[in-house]
């Protein structure tokens, strides 16, 4: 069986292997935005860029298990992700002079998190999957 791969209660397979790949790759990029800072060199956005991309990847797949019924709704859970969310927005609109900042930087401060929000709303909208009496 794939590892990525993961069977919900009416026997439908959903595969997890984008998001993985996303927090692997935010998880680099954080480590690499770091390393960075660390060694002297140019500071750059890569560590934000990191940041988004995991938290955004997160709030997606934790979403995403409730969507296909591998995991009970809780308001845990959406608390969680409504704060990731918000975090990233935060982070983003917060920013010193965010015009110039979209300007240098755009994948970092427009491209990397409308394309979570936009993955994350269409995730929100897909009709759940019923859920099992208990």
């Amino acid at each position: 069986m794939w590892p990525f791969t993961k069977t919900n209660q009416q026997g439908s397979k959903t595969s997890f292997l984008l998001s993985t790949a996303a927090e692997v790759l935010g998880v680099v990029t954080f480590i690499a935005g770091t390393s960075q800072v660390a060694t002297g060199a140019r500071v750059g956005n890569t560590a934000f860029l990191g940041f988004f991309i995991l938290l955004g990847a997160m709030a997606y797949r934790s979403l995403k298990r409730t969507r296909v019924g591998l995991k009970r709704p809780s308001a845990i859970r959406r608390t969680m992700e409504i704060l990731a969310l918000l975090f990233i927005a935060a982070l983003v609109l917060l920013q010193n002079d965010l015009g110039a900042q979209v300007y240098r930087d755009p994948l970092t401060f427009a491209i990397v998190p409308l394309w979570i929000f936009a993955a994350y709303v269409i995730m929100y909208r897909r009709v759940p999957a019923p859920l099992p009496r208990a």
